[in-house]
């Protein structure tokens, strides 16, 4: 509305100012996000952080990892220059991190983050410890945030090994090896333990436990292992070098009081190292001792019996198993001691035993004896009208009843009590700065805390869950008092919390220790190692780690697994044989016993025959066949042997007659009787020239015999004519006659001669004559029948022929066969083995035979352990297989299939997950990610019940705000609204209930009619020059005018006399009467001006301009409508390319204000190291004066046209 009278040289200048501020609000307008800042159609890409100080991120779960940090010392990298933050994406990016003490996950205290270049700069000097550094990096196509993990150590923090290197003592083949590396360090988290050169003995390895590094194991290989340890963390690393000498020595056992309880839920080892075990319980434990173990010389374990404990028994293998039997009487105390004598049996290098005795101390306690009670936590502190949760935990032995009474003692307040579930109430009115809380089981058996009361309200934030990572420390969601920094799991702050457990410490998840795979003649193999699932990476036995390079072993060529030895096939005439060799199953080679590589089995064909018998032909020669081919055959020339007259020649090759008789070789007149006389031969008895003597009688007398002429055999003695036979036959020398002899001496003559008749002649005896009973003729001889050949199952055979003349002459020979392999037997594949007789009769042929060999047993080969199931694979139960045939068996070694082996897939145990991925929750700004856990197996994720996640995302949750500190309620009065109690979200910067957490979509407490009034002003009368005022009170707070019954007076002015009061539109103003006065309506965009209407209500007029005369008090309000939407067209704003003016001033604007809030923000946090509380303090102050500034404005302008009238 504008006066005519107004004064307008005055209004100009506040015309003017309040246009600069009217354009500084549309710049900020025409500058907000929503409108396009590049030019219409240009091409971009937003950032993406890929890699982290030279680390790759985990793009997955929007997290990286920064290499460890030295306090006080530059954080560089090893050639000098800074780590950074690498992008992709469109040019130039803008890089943010807040610095220590700014925001939300800071740098470490001395780093910053370089806005232009995204390096790292400056040295830590802050805290040690882990850090998860949110880091922002944005261009003007979008923006990429991931948390970055960093940890910066202490310079002190390096390890240092204390172990002095010649402290490790010799070991002893076979003999189990235990020693301990001790080290220092000073870090949460501990370092990691490797051999960085040489190698421990074979059989040993090293692990860390705690501050100390372990060598243990059984030594496997006598001789002096050099090797150095390495002891490393962030800081640093410290190395030491050691040596072992294992000796080949028979060991004397050694008992240590180590034992394990096997499956033994109520036995344990105390601190002390005594076994306690539970009278009634199952005890299953196994002791230990060092010193030579081995399956030919095992360490055997005896106890002397009336010792133990009625019902346990102690096996050779150490075990001690049984129940302690109900009889055991433990006395009042309810446990007993027993002392049992423990024996470990060996024996020396010459066969003696050898042993080591000790005494075991062996507690028996009876079931359910309680022997106490603690309380957690122990030492705490509660504030007035605060809660605290409790725990009891029962000690006894066996099965007990574990729960406890509650009490709460020494308190003043009757609103202090304790729940019987451990829940302690502090009264607010509680006065005791100390009280009592025990937890009681009976009169005797009972456990009392101090409990601080402590005049404090918590003031309870949520701190959401951080994901642990490989590198960096995660924590639980947990609550924080802002105040004393206690923490808590609930937000009532009932249950308190250690730092411990909220820390989720950093770490691989290693999963099992994957088993060394030794390289083969064809595969490399891969030394013991693990393999983190969530970052992949390998790490070695010592969590080291490592290149999957460093831990692959090279090929071994000589590292073949053999099947069992194939005995050669020689080769023949007809067929080619086969060398003796041994099959490897990997790389399916031959080799020789020494184990050279065959390339060619073949032994080609040769002379190789296999010949029967040499067989004469009857004309002097004689030939041989092959009986592999009939068609191989070799003749020869009989020789060799000699004939006689007797005989012919026997051939040395066939063993036949051939040839003829050789001659007789005969002596003329060399056999002679009285008969007559005969050539003889002195091979063979046959008589040759049979002559009667031709007797000299002429010569004959009484003292010259007669003889024979040709022979000269003395046929008659001396003196002789007559003659006289004797009694007894005579057999003639030819054994074809007999006869008598004259009895008269020196008579040759024979009388009676006749010739042999009767008898039979056998085989080996003459016949007998039947006349003189003397033998004559020839003996008849064998006459051997066919030859019978028979073969045993031991593989001997019989020759043996019987004489045709006589049954009872037998001839026979028994001789053991030579056995030669035709073919060698398997498990796959009989065998063949030909057996030949040869006999020393020459009357026996040499005999042969071919025998078949049953199937040979199978090589089991090693024992295959179970391959489980997987979630995509199936797995085989553990087996057998032979390396011949390659059949399966069971352990039994039963044969079985490989389907019978073969277990299905197994969908839902089968998965091998890493460790647990924390849900990370919904905000109001971002959506949140499911909780999880990988499969390696089939890199899938899953819930906790298995069921596999397909859609990670958790929608925004509107209330999932990340709530600031508590801004308390500020009263309305009647002046001012009020501000409602509320907590900022950090992340949306919305206003909300600090208990719903829901939006408070208004902050505003409106103003109350609370006003507080001063004294009652009486009425001043006007004047006719002088206005006068009314009678009223004012508001002390407000300064508002009211009357005496409490309603407002909007102008205390009484007319002056001859003048009327006009209100427009609310202004009051004052004129004369008859004054002529103009009013005019304002154009408001959107509403139609329907005319000015009275305080009667009445429309006295519809021209924006209105032109009355004063006669009276009057009131007039200009009256507005909505237009109609429809009757008209809209001209849609011409279409710009590019920035509009507008915009560009906007921007302008827009950047200087940026620029001013960008200085005093610097200036505020980093200068003055002011916080956000200060600036809400400072921002209300501000405010507060603003408001004053335009009430002086108005109250200025009011008093301009005052003053004017």
């Amino acid at each position: 509305m504008t006066h005519n009278k107004a004064n307008k040289s005055k209004i100009l200048a506040l015309i003017l100012g309040l246009t600069a501020c009217l354009a500084l609000m549309l710049g900020i307008v025409f500058a907000s996000p929503t409108s396009t800042v590049y030019a219409e159609g240009e091409d971009g890409t937003a950032p993406t952080i890929i890699r982290t100080g030279g680390n790759d991120v985990d793009r997955k779960n929007h997290m990286g990892n920064l290499p460890a940090a030295i306090k006080g010392k530059p954080y560089k990298a090893a050639d000098g220059s800074n780590y950074k933050i690498e992008v992709t994406g469109t040019k130039p990016f803008t890089f943010h991190a807040y610095k220590s003490g700014e925001g939300r996950a800071p740098l470490p205290e001395g780093l910053s983050l370089n806005s232009v270049t995204g390096e790292i700069e400056g040295t830590p000097t802050g805290e040690t410890g882990s850090y998860n550094i949110s880091v922002t990096v944005t261009n003007k196509f979008g923006s990429d945030n991931i948390f970055v993990g960093m940890y910066v150590y202490d310079e002190t923090s390096k390890p240092q090994i204390t172990t002095p290197a010649g402290a490790l003592p010799d070991g002893y083949l076979n003999s189990s090896y235990n020693q301990k590396i001790d080290f220092t360090h000073n870090m949460s988290n501990f370092p990691e333990v490797s051999i960085a050169s040489g190698a421990l003995p074979d059989g040993l390895t090293i692990i860390r436990q705690g501050i100390t590094a372990i060598i243990y194991g059984t030594p496997t290989k006598a001789r002096t292992f050099t090797f150095t340890v390495r002891v490393e963390n962030g800081a640093g690393f410290d190395e030491k070098q050691y040596t072992i000498t294992i000796k080949n020595e028979i060991v004397r056992p050694e008992i240590q009081m180590d034992m394990t309880v096997i499956k033994d839920g109520y036995s344990k080892v105390n601190d002390s190292g005594h076994l306690e075990i539970i009278k009634g319980k199952p005890v299953d434990v196994q002791f230990y001792a060092t010193g030579t173990n081995m399956s030919t010389n095992p360490i055997k374990w005896s106890c002397d019996t009336s010792l133990l404990p009625a019902g346990l028994t102690l096996s050779e293998s150490g075990r001690l198993t049984g129940i302690v039997a109900e009889s055991v009487d433990l006395g009042y105390s309810g446990n007993k001691y027993f002392y049992v004598k423990l024996k470990a049996t060996n024996k020396n290098s010459s066969g003696v035993e050898q042993s080591n005795t000790s005494s075991a101390p062996l507690i028996v306690y009876e079931n359910g004896k309680i022997t106490g009670v603690t309380i957690s936590p122990e030492n705490t502190s509660v504030p007035k009208g605060g809660q605290r949760q409790f725990t009891a935990t029962v000690i006894g032995y066996g099965d007990f009843d574990k729960s406890v009474t509650w009490n709460v003692y020494y308190h003043s307040s009757k609103d202090t009590k304790i729940s019987q579930d451990g829940v302690l109430t502090v009264g607010v009115d509680e006065t005791a700065t100390e009280i009592g809380v025990e937890a009681r089981i009976d009169r005797d058996t009972f456990k009392e805390i101090p409990v601080t009361i402590i005049d404090h309200t918590h003031s309870i934030t949520l701190v959401p869950k951080t994901p642990k990572t490989c590198t960096t420390d995660g924590n639980k969601e947990h609550y924080k008092c802002n105040v004393c920094g206690d923490l808590f799991s609930d937000a009532g702050g009932v249950n308190v919390l250690t730092e411990e457990q909220v820390k989720t410490p950093a770490g691989h998840e290693y999963g099992d220790l994957v088993p060394k795979q030794e390289p083969t003649c064809k595969q490399t193999g891969m030394r013991a190692h693990y393999k983190c699932s969530v970052c992949n990476k390998y790490l070695d036995e010592s969590k080291i780690e490592k290149t999957e390079a460093e831990l692959t072993i090279s090929i071994d060529p000589n590292a073949h697994d053999f099947g069992a030895w194939i005995e050669e096939v020689p080769a023949t005439c007809v067929v080619t044989g086969t060398k003796g060799h041994k099959d490897c199953n990997r790389c399916n080679k031959h080799y020789d016993k020494s184990g050279n590589e065959i390339t060619d089995l073949t032994i080609h064909t040769n002379d190789n025959h296999d010949w029967n018998a040499w067989v004469s032909n009857g004309d002097g020669t004689h030939t041989r066949t092959c009986k592999r081919d009939s068609g191989h055959k070799e003749n020869g020339t009989c020789s060799g042997g000699t004939a006689t007259c007797k005989t012919k020649a026997v051939c040395n090759v066939c063993r036949t007659t051939y040839g003829g008789f050789a001659l007789h070789n005969t002596t003329k007149y060399n056999g002679k009787d009285s008969s007559g006389h005969w050539d003889t031969c002195s091979t063979c008895d046959n008589k040759f020239n049979f002559e009667a003597h031709t007797p000299d009688r002429e010569k004959a007398d009484e003292t010259n015999p007669v003889k024979c002429t040709k022979c000269g055999f003395e046929i008659t003695p001396a003196g002789h004519y007559e003659h006289t036979a004797d009694s007894e036959w005579h057999n003639s020398a030819d054994g074809k006659y007999h006869y008598h002899e004259c009895t008269h001496s020196g008579c040759s003559v024979i009388l009676d001669k006749a010739d042999h008749f009767g008898g039979t002649a056998t085989c080996e005896n003459k016949a007998v004559c039947s006349v003189c009973g003397l033998e004559y003729g020839d003996k008849l001889g064998h006459d051997y029948g066919e030859v019978k050949y028979t073969w045993t199952s031991d593989n001997t055979c019989k020759a043996e022929r019987v004489c045709k003349h006589d049954s009872t002459h037998i001839e026979s020979e028994t001789v053991t066969a030579t056995g030669t392999t035709i073919k060698a037997v398997t498990c796959k594949e009989k065998g063949k083995m030909k057996y030949t007789a040869t006999f020393v009769n020459t009357a026996f042929s040499m005999q042969e035979k071919e025998v078949d060999i049953d199937f040979a047993p199978h090589t089991y080969g090693e024992w295959k352990d179970e391959i489980p199931a997987t979630c995509i694979a199936g797995g085989m139960k553990a087996h057998y297989k032979c390396t011949v045939c390659g059949k399966y068996f069971d352990e039994n070694k039963n044969e079985t299939t490989e389907e019978a082996l073969k277990t299905p897939v197994s969908p839902y145990y089968g998965h091998n997950f890493g460790f647990w991925v924390e849900e990370e929750y919904a905000t109001c700004q971002a959506p949140g990610r499911k909780g999880y856990k990988h499969c390696s197996i089939c890199n899938k994720e899953y819930d906790a019940s298995n069921t596999e996640i397909t859609d990670f995302v958790i929608p925004v949750n509107p209330d999932g705000h990340e709530l600031g500190d508590l801004v308390a309620e500020v009263p309305a009065t009647c002046k001012d609204t009020g501000v409602k109690e509320h907590r900022d979200c950090r992340l949306c910067g919305k206003h909300c209930d600090p208990i719903t957490r829901k939006e408070i979509a208004d902050l505003t407490i409106p103003t109350t009619n609370n006003h507080t009034y001063g004294k009652l002003i009486p009425e001043v009368p006007a004047t006719t020059t002088e206005f006068g005022v009314k009678e009223h009170k004012d508001c002390t707070v407000c300064e508002r005018h009211f009357d005496k019954d409490g309603n407002e007076i909007t102008e205390l002015r009484i007319a002056k006399i001859g003048t009327h009061n006009v209100i427009v539109n609310g202004e009051s103003k004052f004129y004369v009467h008859g004054e002529s006065v103009t009013v005019t309506a304002e154009y408001k965009e959107g509403k139609e001006f329907k005319g000015w209407k009275d305080e009667n209500g009445e429309i006295v007029s519809t021209n924006k301009s209105y032109t009355f005369t004063v006669k009276e008090a009057t009131t007039l309000t200009a009256v507005y409508e909505d237009k109609s939407s429809g009757g008209g067209e809209i001209t849609p704003p011409a279409k710009k390319d590019g920035l509009s003016g507008g915009q560009i001033a906007g921007i302008v604007i827009g950047s200087v204000l940026l620029a001013g809030i960008g200085g005093f923000a610097v200036l505020w946090f980093a200068v003055k190291k002011k916080t956000f509380a200060d600036l809400g303090v400072a921002l209300k102050k501000g405010f507060t004066a603003i408001g004053n500034f335009f009430k002086n404005l108005g109250a200025k302008i009011k008093a301009l046209f005052t003053k004017k009238k």
